[in-house]
This record gives C-alpha cells, sequence and structure tokens, in this order.
C-alpha cells in the first residue's frame, strides 16, 4: 500500500522527538556527572544507580510494548499511553536532580528509586511512540523523511537536553544561587518542556492518519494475563531474536549503544577535564553539534532515495569509527579540532538514530508477512530493551574506570591515570564497539528491493 502521510501529521509526529530527545540526551550525557560532582556519590555506586534504571527500563519496556500492541480504545492503540506518561515524566525528572544531606546509602537508594520511576514513565511513552511510526506508513522512502523530520525535533531536543544544563547552572550560579539548585532548575525545565512535546505530539496525531494493518493473530480474544502474559512476553522474544532480520538490527542497536553512552558520559569528563573547556564553551560545542544535526538531514534523505539503509548507515558508522581511531591516536589539541571531530562523528551518529528505527518499521512488515502477527510494540520494546542494556554496560565500564582511576570529583585536576581514562572512553571503546555495530549490520538482510517485495505481498493478502 503505497502511503503519503500529511505534512500536519508529519510534524506533530515529529514533536515528540523533543522530548524524547531531551530526556535521553540530558540522562545520558548529565546523570553520571551529576551523581559524581553535585551529588557525591562514588562513581561506581553511581555508575550502578544507572545501570539498575536502565535494567529496569528492560522490564517496563518489555511490559509496555506488549500491552500496547493489544490495547483498543476510543482514541486508538499507542496515544492513551503518550497522553499518561507526559505528566510523571516531568515530575521525576525534575526529582532525580535533588541534592539534600544524608547518608551516601540513603542517597544511592533514593536515586536508585527515582530512576526506576524516570525510566517507567519513559517506557510508557516511547515504546508506543516509536511503534507508531511503523503504523503510520509503509513507504520505504516516507519512512526516512518521517524520521528525518523526528530527528530535526530531536536535534532541537538535544539542544535542550545537552546545551540548556550548563548555560542554566552558570547562569544561576553567577546569580548568586547554588550549583545544586542550578541542577535542580535544570531538571524542572527540561521535564516540563519534554513533556508538554510529548503531550502535544499524542493529542493531535490519531490512529486513523496513515496505514491501517487491521487485526492480526495477537488481538484475538486468547489473552494471555498475569504469569502466562510474561511467559508470552518471553516467548515473542525468543522468536524475535531468531527472526535474521530482527536479530541483526537488535544486535547493531545494541553495540552501538554501548559505543554511544560511553561516549556521551564521557563527554563532560573529557570538555571540562582534559580540554580544559568552560561551561559556556562546552554550551557552544553542543550548540554546534546539534545545528550541524539538523544541517546534515536533508542530505541524509536524498542520498537514502539512491542508497539502501544499510549501505548508508554501514558508511556513517565506519567514517565515525575511524575518525574515533585517529583522534585516539593524535589526541584533540584544540577546540577547531574538536569541531571536526564533532563533525565527522555526527555523520555515524545521524545514521544510527534516523536510519534504525526506520529499519525497525520495515522489520515489523516482514514480521506481519512471514509470521502473521502485528507485534510492533513488541519490536521496538526488544529494541529498547537492547538499548536499556547497552546504556547500562556502557554507564558501569565508565563508572568502574573512573572508580579504578581514582576520579577525585572535588580536585580542578585530575591526575594522568583518570585523564588517559576519559581519553580513552572518549576514543578507542567507543571505535571498537562501533566496529562490531558495523560488522552485524552488514548481515542485516532487508534491502530496498527485498521491502518492496515485502508490502507488494502484504497488499496481495489483504486483497484476498
Amino acid at each position: 500500500m503505497e502511503n503519503r502521510l500529511s505534512r500536519k501529521t508529519k510534524l506533530f509526529y515529529g514533536v515528540a522527538g523533543i522530548g524524547d530527545s531531551a530526556l535521553y540526551s540530558m540522562m545520558g550525557m548529565f546523570a553520571l556527572f551529576f551523581f559524581t560532582t553535585v551529588a557525591g556519590i562514588n562513581p561506581a555506586a553511581a555508575g550502578t544507580i544507572v545501570a539498575v534504571g536502565a535494567v529496569w527500563d528492560v522490564v517496563s519496556g518489555s511490559i509496555v510494548g506488549y500491552i500496547s500492541d493489544r490495547t483498543n480504545t476510543r482514541i486508538g492503540r499507542r496515544k492513551p499511553f503518550m497522553l499518561v506518561a507526559s505528566f510523571p515524566l516531568a515530575v521525576f525528572c525534575s526529582l532525580i536532580f535533588v541534592v539534600f544531606d544524608a547518608p551516601q546509602g540513603i542517597r544511592i537508594a533514593y536515586y536508585v528509586f527515582m530512576f526506576i520511576a524516570f525510566w517507567t514513565g519513559y517506557s510508557i511513552f516511547f515504546v508506543p511512540y516509536t511503534a507508531w511510526g511503523a503504523e503510520l506508513t509503509d513507504n520505504y522512502e516516507e519512512r526516512t523523511e518521517l524520521r528525518g523530520i523526528v530527528y530535526v525535533f530531536y536535534s532541537v531536543g538535544a539542544a535542550f537536553g545537552t546545551v540548556l544544563p550548563t548555560i542554566i547552572v552558570d547562569t544561576l550560579m553567577q546569580w548568586g544561587l547554588t550549583v545544586q539548585a542550578g541542577w535542580l532548575s535544570v531538571g524542572i525545565i527540561v521535564g516540563v518542556i519534554s513533556a508538554a512535546a510529548i503531550f502535544i505530539s499524542g493529542w493531535f496525531v490519531n490512529d486513523t492518519d496513515g496505514v491501517q494493518t487491521g487485526d492480526v493473530e495477537n488481538t484475538k480474544k486468547d489473552e494471555h494475563h498475569g504469569f502466562h502474559a510474561i511467559i508470552d512476553i518471553v516467548r515473542n522474544y525468543g522468536q524475535v531474536f531468531r527472526y535474521k532480520p530482527a536479530r541483526y538490527i537488535i544486535l547493531t542497536s545494541m553495540f552501538y549503544l554501548v559505543a554511544n553512552s560511553i561516549f556521551a558520559a564521557d563527554k563532560m569528563y573529557f570538555y571540562t577535564f582534559n580540554m580544559g573547556l568552560s561551561a559556556k564553551e562546552i554550551s557552544l560545542i553542543m550548540l554546534f553539534q546539534n545545528v550541524l544535526s539538523v544541517l546534515l538531514v536533508p542530505p541524509l534523505i536524498r542520498i537514502n532515495r539512491v542508497l539502501d539503509k544499510r549501505t548508508l548507515c554501514i558508511g556513517g558508522i565506519g567514517l565515525s569509527s575511524a575518525c574515533l581511531i585517529l583522534y585516539g591516536f593524535t589526541g584533540i589539541p584544540n577546540i577547531p579540532h574538536l569541531l571536526l571531530f564533532s563533525f565527522v562523528y555526527g555523520i555515524g551518529s545521524i545514521c544510527y538514530w534516523q536510519l534504525i528505527p526506520s529499519m525497525l518499521y520495515d522489520v515489523c512488515d516482514a514480521d506481519r508477512l512471514d509470521n502473521n502477527l502485528n507485534r510492533a510494540g513488541l519490536i521496538i520494546s526488544m529494541q529498547g530493551l537492547t538499548e536499556s542494556v547497552s546504556e547500562g554496560i556502557g554507564f558501569q565500564i565508565l563508572g568502574l574506570l573512573l572508580a579504578f582511576t581514582e576520579f577525585n570529583s572535588e580536585a580542578v585536576v585530575q591526575n594522568q591515570a583518570t585523564l588517559n581514562c576519559m581519553h580513552v572512553s572518549f576514543t578507542f571503546i567507543p571505535a571498537l564497539f562501533s566496529i562490531i555495530a558495523m560488522i552485524m549490520m552488514v548481515r542485516y538482510p532487508i534491502t530496498r528491493a527485498k521491502h518492496s517485495e515485502i508490502i507488494a505481498q502484504l497488499n496481495s493478502r489483504i486483497k484476498k
């Protein structure tokens, strides 16, 4: 079925990308840094806090994906989850950045609880939202365009999540407030902006927009509940992972996101201690990276009309891996080199964030054809599962490395072992995992021609 979405639907679907990216990028870049330098948590314990949140995101995302695939309400299948999740996300995003005096054990328990609450809300929004894209359009190029629009809003959200925090904290400290008050303000502002974007998107996009896939096997009345539902989720996950298109896209995502989580979490450490950048300089670098991301979207969409998503993704990740290795050996001596480094790395990053969700939608089509199941929510939740596990692994690796090299949160200048750790975590370690991700992508089987065959067969089935 050839489908063209209205401009309004594309834009309002994309708006939620602001909330998604602002929350995701802020937690990815600042959570570990905040826990170790502001809240006074030991780096290894801080890494564990983030990892526990990631593990819980696996559980909640799995449940949400399973339930949203089986949900039928007056306002649609995915919309209710986005509307319900928006307000709690604002609340828990704010509470994560509260600093208080208490024994370290109590503070750790508090942040673990808040992280679990936050990622629960994030799963309730993210899984149905991402799965919704597979149901809005089945057109190969239009999916890339849709994700391109999402990525533009994603870049705006990333500016809120990565540029705004350092500006807010630095400004409020100049006004005489404490660093703790500055970070609490960051949590409140980013949380409210994100919640508003998610609610607006959920309110204005309708299930009647786009492709109507009809009833399939998993919407029949043989529903599972309680323990049997858990068994059914595990069984479906096993089926999905054995399915070749899903397996290799998930493995690609897993290894790339280990690389990305280490890279993103290490940014503030590397910029602050290795390069000695000020808060204003860091904010400008982040702004450059986000503007660059927006500018790269149109060329990527045009190139995708010629090249397969798979080929484009392999090329982008391969280029960024080469950049990481090169600067791993030479170092990043100044801001001009950092800008060049950011430009080349950004090519791989945008290829991943724009193309992988679109490729997951293609996997959902193949699954509908081969297995006669409409389980987009569950497939997206499995992708979310790998994201959470990968981020937990990445944060834990960086936290342990910082603890092993005796990172001192109160020191302006770190010891050489810690500086070396920050450098390697910014270059060589992400490069290693990125290369493995690229190898996994080579095995992914759905090309443009293959997807056209899948859609033709699905349409033929519907006509019968």
